[in-house]
């Protein structure tokens, strides 16, 4: 379960990361902009991977993998920091106490070999997606021109 965990959290910081060099000024209102502002579109970390991908030009294919799974990641990792009790109302037949079967909380998917092995590799595919285009962006003139800028929002101290 860590080794998923972290590896949202790994995909997350790296979107936070490439945030300010190419949307400085939607970071800058990160709270605002994603918490809600930039519409359900943009709405959390999902909606940060959707905005930068629009902004560079990556295309995210929500129907497959590897960003499937990055949506089914985001999921659980939900499932995981707002837990709640899981209630299960099933009827057992059995004839001695050993015998019943055990039913496993969602948690336990976590732990699946064959899920932690797709989220590393699929993380890392998608990650590599945004990191071949926002090298691109950082040697565009406008970007140039905006860094030199006193204006310019990611100089100015902010919640990044």
């Amino acid at each position: 379960m860590a080794a998923t965990i972290f590896a949202y959290f790994a995909f997350e910081a790296y979107l936070n990361h490439i945030g300010p060099i190419v949307c400085a000024e939607e970071w800058f209102r990160e709270r605002e902009f994603f918490g809600g502002e930039g519409g359900e579109r943009y709405r959390g970390t999902l909606g940060k991977a959707q905005f930068l991908a629009d902004h560079l030009g990556v295309e995210l294919d929500r129907g497959h993998r590897p960003f499937q799974t990055v949506i089914e990641l985001d999921t659980r990792r939900d499932a995981v920091v707002h837990g709640r009790t899981q209630h299960f109302d099933v009827e057992i037949a059995f004839k001695a106490p050993e015998h019943i079967k055990r039913v496993d909380p969602v948690m336990y998917e976590f732990a699946d070999e064959a899920f932690v092995d797709r989220v590393l590799r699929d993380v890392e595919k998608v990650g590599m997606r945004f990191s071949a285009l926002h090298w691109r962006h950082l040697v565009s003139p406008k970007f140039l021109a905006r860094a030199r800028s006193s204006a310019c929002p990611a100089t100015r101290p902010g919640p990044f």
